[in-house]
């Protein structure tokens, strides 16, 4: 895949981009359908920029760059930028804003459907992924992120602060669920600060926050996909002992589950919730082994 080449030519940055005075100029709204919410604190927009550490060795991919904000303070530290937007509306106005950047390339598409892997091996290494991300589809777009980890150096995202806490649960608190172990299993989870309505344009009804996800890439002795099979299925019925939402969400008799949970070391009466990543890959080696898993 070729990725757009768009260098500019001064080599003497503006003032960061601002987003009230370009959609009047341009005689646009931020849309409330595509959860359209431009981040407008510089200190933040700065925090994030700093997280991802990119610099001269590492490239960064920034999904939803909308107005350039956050793009402004990637460029400016000197490596390689893919900014990624799919309103046909904005992407004129942030190639205009940001024309003078040679080291940004521009991509008029959907941050849903991103291939990460075949963005890493156009640039021929990891990448740090980062956003400011519409909270009716971060959900979707951290289990893609998630699912390519190997390809991904770091990922620092902006989301609502409820996302934020589910992301850095751990086992036995109520918000712990299937997005915090998907996530986990790849990644180490930081919240790094939270961000108040005000900060954006328009405001929120709620308050957001930065997070970082670091890999830890420690060996689970399990399959990736059959670790990712097993929570699904665990937190199919989250409310259910978890003999039975794996019996349910496998498709498998109860007393083959209860072998296999017995196998792990696990108790089959307890719930998905109380699980760590560790148990629930030892829990899916053993679905494997019991051939309670579908052959993948």
């Amino acid at each position: 895949m070729s990725v757009p080449d768009n260098r500019g030519t001064s080599a003497t940055p503006p003032p960061p981009p601002n987003p009230r005075a370009l959609l009047r100029e341009a005689g646009l709204s931020a849309k409330k359908s595509w959860g359209q919410n431009f981040l407008c604190d510089q200190t933040a927009l700065s925090v994030i920029a700093e997280a991802t550490g990119c610099g001269a060795e590492q490239v960064v991919l920034e999904l939803g760059a909308g107005l350039g904000a956050l793009t402004y303070h990637l460029v400016r530290r000197g490596g390689r930028v893919i900014a990624v937007e799919r309103d046909r509306e904005i992407v004129p106005i942030l190639r205009q804003a940001l024309l003078w950047a040679e080291n940004l390339s521009i991509v008029e598409a959907d941050a849903t459907q991103m291939d990460y892997r075949e963005h890493s091996a156009t640039v021929g290494g990891l990448l740090a992924v980062c956003g400011n991300l519409p909270y009716q589809l971060s959900g979707r777009i951290l289990v893609n992120v998630a699912e390519a980890h190997t390809v991904i150096s770091r990922g620092v995202f902006l989301v609502q602060r409820e996302v934020a806490e589910r992301l850095a649960a751990k086992p036995g608190n109520r918000i712990y669920g299937l997005l915090s172990v998907l996530v986990q299993r790849a990644f180490d989870v930081r919240i790094l600060r939270n961000v108040p309505p005000g900060a954006f344009l328009p405001p929120p009804k709620v308050t957001s926050s930065v997070v970082c996800l670091s890999p830890h890439r420690r060996e689970l002795n399990a399959s990736d996909a059959d670790l990712v099979a097993t929570a699904r299925a665990a937190f199919s019925a989250r409310r259910k002992m978890l003999r039975n939402s794996l019996a349910d969400g496998l498709s498998a008799t109860t007393a083959n589950i209860e072998a296999a949970i017995g196998k792990a070391g696990l108790d089959a009466r307890t719930r998905a919730e109380t699980l760590s990543i560790d148990d629930f890959a030892k829990l899916a080696a053993s679905l494997s082994e019991t051939g309670c898993l579908p052959s993948t």
